[in-house]
């Protein structure tokens, strides 16, 4: 008898009161994580200047002699301003979409997004107009998350992936031509804009004749992870100061704008 009570009032009573408590819990919305107060080591309202990119910018972290000796160019040129690194080394343009849409710049509101990204879109083989799709898709996206900020958009350097292990480098030079080529367009395609400026720097690399100068990339100069010595892609000490000297006039006309509005 007792038995049979206590499962008439299981039934009625307890089951019931656990669905509706298993429902309001579902219907509860999980909170987002609380935004993180230093990123870096630098605190996130802080935060004047992110670099993005891939190997060429993810290098800036290095510091090894005489051809990595990055983190003296970095302290120098880009730390006074709060920077991030945000290069990840082999970044496409849609891994970089794919690392902003997974939060990589939340929390921050920098005055100048730096952008370099391509180079192993054409590596890998792609097209020309593809490149530079992804490239604007990638400016947007940055634009969609930080309105405020003006992007410091640089060109895709001079390379030759001569010896390198990826597509590209069935034709280094048809690779060099897509380079520039897409450089062009993206130039003329943002000539006009209210928050990009772009920076070409070819000049920093090329020989008076126009050929590459290889003694400014670490590439033709140690053997590599595949094993052997590669044409020139990835700035050494020496091409990453240059290269930070022509930027600097440009960032700090960049920094000493006000912030965008909206509209903008």
């Amino acid at each position: 008898m007792n038995c049979l009570f206590l499962k008439k009032f299981v039934s009625l009573f307890i089951l019931p009161l656990l669905g509706l408590l298993s429902l309001h819990a579902e219907e509860v919305p999980s909170s987002p994580p609380p935004a993180p107060l230093v990123i870096d080591g630098i605190p996130a309202n802080q935060v004047q200047l992110v670099l993005i990119g891939d190997s060429i910018t993810d290098d800036l972290r290095q510091n090894k002699k005489p051809l990595h000796e990055f983190q003296p160019v970095w302290q120098k040129y880009y730390a006074p301003y709060k920077a991030l690194n945000l290069g990840v080394s082999g970044n496409k343009t849609s891994d970089v979409l794919n690392r902003i849409n997974n939060g990589m710049l939340d929390h921050i509101k920098p005055r100048v997004a730096m952008l370099m990204i391509g180079t192993n879109n054409t590596g890998a083989g792609e097209s020309v107009e593809d490149t530079v799709k992804g490239i604007q898709s990638v400016v947007d996206k940055i634009h969609e998350k930080l309105p405020s900020t003006r992007i410091l958009l640089l060109n895709i350097l001079p390379n030759d992936i001569r010896d390198w292990h990826v597509r590209g480098a069935q034709d280094p030079k048809e690779k060099w031509l897509k380079d520039r080529e897409i450089n062009k367009q993206i130039n003329a395609f943002y000539v006009n804009s209210s928050f990009v400026t772009c920076l070409n720097l070819e000049k920093v690399f090329l020989n008076k004749d126009g050929s590459i100068n290889e003694t400014l990339y670490y590439d033709p100069q140690e053997v590599n992870f595949l094993g052997r010595k590669c044409g020139p892609l990835h700035p050494s000490t020496a091409g990453h100061t240059l290269m930070a000297e022509a930027i600097k006039p440009v960032l700090k006309k960049l920094m000493e704008k006000p912030a965008l509005s909206p509209e903008q």
